[in-house]
């Protein structure tokens, strides 16, 4: 495969080239044989020249890179391997190249992916810890120039007081030849920062070298730090459960406080301690809806204190998954205040509604109840003029907006509610004026941050005492979490679908491919089914190749000393005749040491020696054996094409279906043979045996003879009994020695005076068996 070259060293004249050299500069040979070697090298590489002619005469050799030129004038890089041969008084050089463009591009190529990926990689020399090279992530990751970042050893950029992790670090990859895991990096300007690294051991000739691929962890550590100091600072009581046990792993400062128990007590909880002795027969189905289900439950929940009282609170739990383990988050928010703000507001309400029309005293004393409820509730409320503006404004809904009081009351609902939901709410404003006397709708508020807030609103317009409105008194629940988990759900339900879909599409396929196996299995039992012997293996071979889309089909019987025939060899067109082969150098050979065999593609290529493949084309090739009753390889069936195969795991199990079969059919066709021959071999025994044998029945009837004595024809003997050729006072015996063949299955012998040849009587010895 290599470029190969002959010149004088003196006069660099070309003498002799190969076929490879003329292929890769453009020349015939005739052509190529008239140049000397300053023809074909590039004219940038005639310096170099002179130094290879100064190696070779010192040396006799030189290994080196050089540019060559094609006749059309392209250069290209190859790699030169010159020696000096001297024949007589010449000095001749032998060259051995080969075209480096494609290895140059590859190179070429790694460098690119290698300076331009998105993470830090460095290589360095395992013995020493020296760097040896970098790409441009890691040199702007440290702050150094790549000249700069060279110059270093692995200790120079690491701080001091993780120097002894190195050791660490040296026996990992001397033991599995990699690491994984955390480290600090020390930047040029002194600072430092976290990394993420995974280092590998690679072997170049007798260098140890680590490929090390690192990435800055700096934000990834800030956001963990905020959302853990986001767990421990959360308003609601929230505590983290085992799905093992059901026990308590953490929780915030906010559930501590909420049942009364320091943190550490906390912590050896499990949940059954957290539930009142009432509700504990309900912990395994809570448990098991949240496990089994879409892994989320909101509800009202009644939790036990450390003082062994009660408290309510909007518990939300969800499943969620810890280094693949299965725990349960439960965020609860005490209901206390805002039950009984609610209860007070119900109070207030329908004080108002059936006082309304009392004196302006009741109504005064109304309305400071109504006040004190309004101010202390813990849901959001609002008094809203006709004209949409905040009147009167509770602290929860405040801080629910994240507005303070002033602000709202400078503002209308209008201003502060979601585009989308502008147009609903002004329409139930208008209902309710026109007459409707309360009203409650799911409605979207942006608060002072941009974020939309969910909430449940109620409001009713309260009127004077002659009818006319006079303003909205509205309350608002705070339901984002709830539309969360509601678009969650929705979500899931989505993926699981597609899923489910991606599971039908690939039932589907299954179904497709049984089908065409059935398909191809019943081709071949109709085409085989009806006929057996040589017919069969002919019928089996012209509908594997059908069946199975393929050019060749063939059965083999081995019959011994490494050879082989073929039964029946089917081409698509016509059966060719019996084949008689070698096995060694084909791939019979393992096919007959019983071993299924597939070559998809190249099999020429793996069997150079079998002549068959090259003059059929056969590109691929799939065998398996025939056995016989006792397991013993008799042949192998096998089918070829003139292209690689496709679908070889089905084609390679019908194959094995019908080997079961052929190997039988073999067998018994061997069988049927052997019995011939053995009929055959006793027939003749009996023909040219000296002594009369012959068959009878029960009755002593003659059924076959071989010869006859008495000079008559052997079809007058047939049919008739042996007892008219003995005496009669014979004729006992040989009823008693028929009985004894036929009933006792013993054998028995007489001897009898009866007719001879001519006429004259003689003395017969008769074994009967």
């Amino acid at each position: 495969g290599e470029a190969i070259l002959v010149c004088d060293q003196v006069t660099l004249q070309v003498i002799d080239v190969n076929a490879r050299a003329c292929e890769m500069h453009g020349y015939k040979r005739e052509e190529f044989l008239r140049l000397r070697v300053p023809d074909f090298v590039a004219p940038q590489d005639y310096p170099r020249m002179e130094a290879i002619d100064v190696a070779l005469k010192e040396t006799g050799r030189y290994d080196g890179q050089q540019v060559l030129r094609r006749r059309d004038g392209s250069m290209f890089p190859c790699a030169l391997n010159l020696r000096t041969v001297v024949l007589g008084d010449r000095r001749l050089t032998v060259a051995v190249y080969r075209d480096l463009t494609e290895q140059l591009k590859a190179q070429e190529f790694q460098r690119i992916l290698f300076e331009q990926a998105g993470e830090a990689i460095v290589v360095v020399e395992q013995s020493t810890r020296r760097l040896l090279d970098a790409n441009a992530r890691a040199c702007e990751l440290h702050g150094y120039t790549k000249e700069e970042f060279l110059k270093l050893s692995i200790p120079d950029f690491l701080p001091a007081e993780h120097h002894p992790m190195m050791e660490q670090v040296g026996k990992a990859l001397r033991e599995t030849g990699r690491y994984d895991g955390q480290l600090f990096h020390r930047r040029k300007d002194g600072s430092v920062f976290p990394c993420a690294i995974n280092l590998k051991t690679v072997v170049i000739g007798d260098r140890k070298l680590v490929v090390g691929v690192y990435r800055d962890l700096t934000e990834q550590l800030k956001a963990q730090e905020f959302f853990r100091v986001l767990f421990e600072k959360a308003s609601d009581a929230v505590y983290l459960v085992s799905d093992e046990g059901l026990r308590v792993v953490e929780a915030n400062e906010a559930a501590c406080r909420l049942l009364g128990y320091p943190r550490d007590e906390f912590l050896k909880l499990g949940v059954v301690d957290l539930v009142p002795p009432a509700y504990r027969h309900r912990i395994s189905e809570f448990h098991a809806s949240v496990r089994d289900g879409d892994g989320y439950r909101r509800d009202r929940r009644m939790l036990f204190r450390k003082d062994g009282t009660m408290v309510a609170v909007d518990q939300a739990v969800s499943r969620v998954e810890i280094s693949g383990k299965p725990y349960y988050i439960a965020s609860c928010r005490d209901l206390t205040d805002q039950e009984r703000a609610a209860r007070e507001l119900e109070e207030a309400k329908t004080s108002l509604e059936r006082h309304v029309a009392e004196r302006t005293a009741q109504l005064r004393e109304s309305e400071e109840r109504f006040r004190g409820a309004f101010a202390e509730g813990g849901i959001g409320m609002a008094l809203v003029g006709l004209d949409g503006r905040f009147l009167q404004i509770n602290r929860t809904l405040c801080e629910m907006l994240g507005y303070e009081e002033l602000e709202l009351r400078g503002t209308t609902f209008q201003a502060i509610t979601h585009p989308e939901d502008k147009e609903k709410s002004a329409e139930l404003a208008r209902r309710m004026i026109e007459g409707q006397a309360s009203a409650r709708m799911v409605k979207r508020y942006l608060r002072r941050d941009g974020r939309v807030l969910w909430t449940d609103l109620s409001t009713t317009l309260l009127r004077d005492g002659a009818g006319a409105p006079f303003y909205f008194v509205t309350t608002i629940q705070d339901i984002t979490e709830q539309k969360h988990a509601q678009e969650e759900l929705e979500r899931r339900v989505v993926d699981r679908t597609a899923e489910l879909a991606r599971a039908n599409a690939l039932l589907y396929e299954e179904i497709v491919e049984r089908k065409r196996a059935e398909s191809v299995l019943r081709l071949i039992l109709e085409g085989t089914a009806a006929v057996t012997g040589g017919s069969f293996f002919r019928s089996l071979a012209r509908h594997l190749a059908s069946a199975l889309n393929v050019r060749y089909a063939c059965v083999v019987q081995g019959v011994g000393q490494g050879r082989a025939r073929t039964l029946s060899f089917w081409d698509s067109k016509e059966f060719l005749g019996a084949i008689d082969y070698a096995l060694p150098g084909t791939p019979c050979e393992d096919v007959m040491s019983g071993e299924a065999c597939s070559y998809a593609h190249d099999v020429q290529r793996l069997f150079p020696d079998d002549r068959m493949l090259v003059d059929l084309d056969i590109q691929s090739y799939l065998g398996v054996p025939m056995t016989d009753s006792a397991g013993a390889v008799v042949g192998l069936l096998a089918v070829m094409d003139v292209k690689p195969v496709a679908d070889e795991e089905l084609k390679l199990s019908v194959l094995k279906i019908f080997a079961s079969r052929a190997g039988v059919e073999l067998e018994r066709q061997l069988a049927e043979e052997a019995l011939r021959e053995s009929e055959e071999r006793w027939r003749s025994l009996v023909a040219n045996a000296p002594d009369v044998i012959l068959t009878v029945d029960r009755e002593g009837r003659i059924l076959s003879i071989n010869r006859t004595v008495t000079g008559a024809r052997i079809a007058d003997v047939l049919g008739r009994r042996v007892h008219e050729w003995v005496p009669p006072d014979v004729v006992p015996r040989v009823n008693a020695a028929l009985e004894k063949a036929f009933v006792e299955a013993k054998s028995s012998s007489y001897e009898t005076l009866s007719s001879g040849p001519n006429g004259s009587n003689a003395w017969y010895i008769t074994r009967v068996g």
